[in-house]
C-alpha cells in the first residue's frame, strides 16, 4: 500500500512543481486538458483534479476531446469513455468532431492543425488562460531522435517547450506539464488509482518513424541509459537557452539584411555575406519558413546549399526551388524569396 501510495505522489508532485515553476500556471486559474482518452492524457486529468481543490490551486479545468474520425469505431468509443470520464470527475466537457479531409493531404500535420485550432477555439469559450497536453519524457526523447536523424539544426534540437503561445499572437498558452515524466509512469500512476484508459492500436504502425522508434528503439535506448529521457530534457532545455540567444542575432541581422518589396524577401548579398554564416543560414531557413515552405519540408542540406551559394561570391544568377511553391532567386548582388503565383502587393514578406 505504501508503494502505491508513493507512486502517486511522486507523479503528482512532479505534475504540481511543474505547473508551477515550468509553465507557471497561477492560482485560481481555468485550464483546457486535451484528453484523447489515453494513458497519459487520462493520467495528466487525474492528476490535475487531485490538485484543483487544493488550497493553493483552487484550479478550474475543463475537458476537451477532439474526434478525428480517422478510426470510424475506436474513435467513437474513445470518445464515449472521455465523455463518462469527465461525467464522473464531475468536470465539464467541450467536444469537437472533425471532417477528415480528401485527397493527397498529410493526415499527421491536418489532424495536428485541427486539433490545435479546436483547443484554441474551446480555450475561448471556457475563458482558459492555457492548454494542456499530456507529451512526456518520452515523446520529447523520440522528437529528439527523429529531428536528429532528419538532420536537425539547433533550432530543432530544442524539442518541445513547456510552455508557448498556442498560436502565433494569442494570449492563451499552450503548457506540456508532464515532460518531466514517462509513459510508464502515468501507467503506473493510473494502475495505482484502479484508473482504466484506452488503447490506440495506430501507435503501433512500426511502419511510422515514431512508432518505430517508440517500439524497437526506446526500449533498447533505456537498458542502456535508463535516465535517456532526462538527458533529453536538459539537452532541450540546454538548445532552447541557446536559440533564445541565436533569434536575437537573426532578429539583429534581418535588420540589416533584408528588406521587403511587394510580397518578396530581398536580401542584400553584400551586408549578408558580412554576417556570421550560421546567423545566415538561420535567418534564411526563417524566411523560407514565413514564405510558406512547411517546416517539415526543409531540410538541413536544402539551408545549406543555399547558405553556401549566398557565401560563394560567384555572379551568375540561380535559382532554388522549395515546397509550396516557395523560390529562392539569387543573382551577383540580391538573394529574392517569394512563393510563386502570391506575391503580395502590401510590402511585406509573407507571413510577417
Amino acid at each position: 500500500m505504501m508503494h502505491i501510495m508513493d507512486k502517486q505522489s511522486a507523479f503528482v508532485k512532479t505534475i504540481a512543481h511543474a505547473l508551477r515553476h515550468r509553465c507557471r500556471i497561477a492560482e485560481q486559474s481555468t485550464l483546457l486538458v486535451g484528453v484523447s482518452g489515453g494513458a497519459d492524457s487520462v493520467a495528466l486529468l487525474r492528476a490535475l483534479h487531485e490538485l484543483a481543490p487544493r488550497r493553493q490551486w483552487h484550479l478550474k479545468l475543463v475537458v476537451c476531446h477532439v474526434q478525428h474520425h480517422l478510426r470510424p469505431v475506436a474513435a467513437e468509443q474513445d470518445a464515449r469513455f472521455v465523455t463518462q470520464l469527465a461525467s464522473d470527475l464531475g468536470l465539464q466537457l467541450i467536444r469537437h468532431d472533425l471532417t477528415p479531409p480528401t485527397g493527397g493531404q498529410n493526415i499527421e500535420a491536418w489532424a495536428r492543425q485541427s486539433r490545435y485550432a479546436a483547443f484554441e477555439q474551446s480555450a475561448r469559450e471556457a475563458g482558459a488562460a492555457a492548454v494542456l497536453t499530456a507529451h512526456h519524457g518520452d515523446d520529447l526523447l523520440e522528437t529528439l531522435l527523429m529531428r536528429l536523424l532528419r538532420g536537425s539544426g539547433p533550432q530543432g534540437l530544442s524539442g518541445i517547450p513547456w510552455r508557448r503561445r498556442l498560436s502565433p499572437g494569442s494570449a492563451i498558452a499552450l503548457c506540456r506539464p508532464m515532460l518531466a515524466t514517462t509513459h510508464q509512469q502515468a501507467v503506473d500512476y493510473l494502475q495505482s488509482l484502479g484508473q482504466s484508459w484506452q488503447l490506440d492500436h495506430t501507435n503501433n504502425d512500426t511502419t511510422r518513424m515514431r512508432a518505430a522508434l517508440r517500439h524497437q528503439v526506446l526500449p533498447l535506448l533505456k537498458t542502456i541509459a535508463p535516465h535517456a529521457h532526462r538527458k533529453a530534457l536538459a539537452i532541450s532545455s540546454q538548445q532552447r537557452a541557446m536559440q533564445e540567444v541565436m533569434s536575437a542575432a537573426v532578429e539583429e541581422a534581418r535588420k540589416q539584411v533584408v528588406t521587403e518589396q511587394a510580397g518578396q524577401c530581398v536580401v542584400d548579398r553584400a551586408s549578408a555575406i558580412r554576417q556570421p554564416r550560421f546567423v545566415m543560414a538561420a535567418l534564411l531557413r526563417q524566411l523560407l519558413v514565413e514564405s510558406g515552405v512547411p517546416q517539415d519540408k526543409l531540410n538541413s542540406r536544402q539551408i545549406h546549399k543555399l547558405t553556401a551559394a549566398l557565401y560563394d561570391g560567384q555572379g551568375y544568377a540561380r535559382l532554388f526551388e522549395y515546397a509550396s511553391g516557395v523560390t529562392a532567386s539569387l543573382d551577383k548582388t540580391m538573394l529574392r524569396i517569394r512563393r510563386e503565383g502570391d506575391l503580395l502587393q502590401t510590402g511585406t514578406c509573407p507571413g510577417r
